[in-house]
C-alpha cells in the first residue's frame, strides 16, 4: 500500500473533481505550491517564479524550493507515490523528482496528463517517460501514440443545488472556442431552429468574432462552481471535441455526475462502458443530432451506472496496481 501525494491545481473544477479523496488518511491533494508555509515564503515563492519576471530572465536557483513542496504528515511509514499533473511537470527541471526520491526511499513517481500532449507546451514527453515511473493520459490516442497508460478523466459528485438565477434550459454549452467557432455557431443556429432553449457560453471570443451577442454569452470566464448552476439547470449538455481530440472529456463526466442528457460529436463515445443511447446523442452530422430524446419525458430518471467509476479513488487504485506489476 502507498500513500498518495497529488501536486494538484487550484482550479475549482480539480478541486471538486478530486474531492471525493478529501477524507482518505493515505492521501494528500496539494493545490497550490508552499501552501503550508508561511505568507513571506509564499510571496517569495511566487515572486521567484514569475512568468512576468522569468519571461524577461530565467531566475536561477529555484531547486531551493524543493523541499518545501510537501509535508509529511502521514500516520504511517508507507512508501509514497506522488503524482504530477502535467502541469507541475515543470518543477522536474529544478531537481524535484531527484530530491523526493531522496527524501523518501523506495517513492515512486506519477504523471498525469489531463490535457492533449501536443497542446501543452514544454512538454517533452519522451523525457517524462523517462524520469518517472508511470505516465498516464485521459486521451486514448495519445496513449496510442506515445505509448502511455490510458485513464479517463475522474470525477467526484459535488452537491449542487438548485439556482433561482439561473433558468431553466434545453442545452447547456461552455468552453473556449479555439478552433471550433464555426462549429459551435452552426451547433448553436440548428439547436435554435428546433425550438430548443440554448443556455450558451464561449470563454475567449474577441469581439469581431463574436456572432448573436444578444443571444449568446460571450465571457472572460466562469467560476467553476457558477458551471456547475448552469449543468443542474439543463435538461442536456452539448460536448464539442476539439480538433484531434478523444476520449472522455469533462462534460461528459458533468453529464454522468448530474445525471444529465449530453449530445456529442465524439463518436468514440459508443464504445463507452456508460454509454446508453437513451442519454447520449452522437453526431457527425447536425442532422444526425436526436431532438427527440429531449422531449420523451425521461429527463429526470437519466442514471448511467457508472458514477461510482468515476471517482478519483478508481485512480488510486488503478495507479497502485500498475506499480505492483512493475
Amino acid at each position: 500500500m502507498y500513500n498518495f501525494v497529488i501536486f494538484g491545481s487550484n482550479w475549482d473544477l480539480y478541486k471538486v473533481s478530486y474531492s471525493d479523496l478529501n477524507r482518505l488518511e493515505n492521501v494528500r491533494y496539494i493545490s497550490t505550491p508552499y501552501e503550508f508555509r508561511s505568507p513571506v515564503f509564499k510571496f517569495l515563492y511566487r515572486l521567484h517564479w514569475s512568468p512576468k519576471i522569468n519571461r524577461f530572465v530565467n531566475l536561477p536557483f529555484k531547486k531551493i524550493w524543493n523541499s518545501g513542496y510537501f509535508k509529511n504528515d502521514f500516520f504511517d511509514d508507507n512508501p509514497i507515490c506522488f503524482i504530477f499533473f502535467s502541469s507541475k511537470c515543470v518543477y522536474e527541471k529544478d531537481g524535484l523528482l531527484k530530491y523526493l526520491r531522496i527524501k523518501y526511499h523506495n517513492s515512486k513517481m506519477v504523471c498525469f496528463s489531463q490535457d492533449i500532449i501536443d497542446s501543452q507546451q514544454n512538454f517533452d514527453i519522451y523525457h517524462l517517460k523517462d524520469v518517472f515511473d508511470l505516465v498516464i493520459s485521459f486521451d486514448q490516442f495519445d496513449c496510442i501514440k506515445y505509448g502511455l497508460e490510458y485513464h479517463q478523466l475522474v470525477y467526484s459528485h459535488f452537491p449542487i443545488g438548485n439556482s433561482s438565477s439561473i433558468s431553466k434550459n434545453d442545452v447547456y454549452f461552455l468552453g473556449r472556442a479555439k478552433n471550433r467557432l464555426d462549429e459551435i455557431i452552426k451547433t448553436y443556429e440548428y439547436l435554435k431552429s428546433k425550438n430548443l432553449k440554448c443556455d450558451f457560453h464561449l470563454v475567449g471570443v474577441e469581439s469581431k468574432n463574436q456572432v448573436y451577442p444578444k443571444e449568446i454569452n460571450y465571457i472572460d470566464n466562469m467560476p467553476y462552481i457558477e458551471n456547475l448552476k448552469h449543468v443542474v439547470s439543463s435538461k442536456c449538455l452539448l460536448e464539442i471535441m476539439q480538433q484531434n481530440g478523444h476520449g472522455y472529456t469533462q462534460r461528459m463526466c458533468e453529464a454522468i455526475a448530474y445525471g444529465k442528457k449530453i449530445i456529442t460529436n465524439n463518436v468514440e463515445v459508443k464504445g463507452a462502458p456508460f454509454y446508453n443511447e437513451k442519454y447520449i446523442s452522437v453526431y457527425s452530422n447536425l442532422t444526425d443530432i436526436d431532438i427527440s430524446f429531449l422531449k420523451d419525458g425521461s429527463n429526470d430518471k437519466v442514471n448511467y451506472n457508472y458514477k461510482e467509476k468515476l471517482s478519483p479513488k478508481e485512480l488510486i487504485s488503478f495507479i497502485e496496481n500498475k506499480l505492483l506489476k512493475k
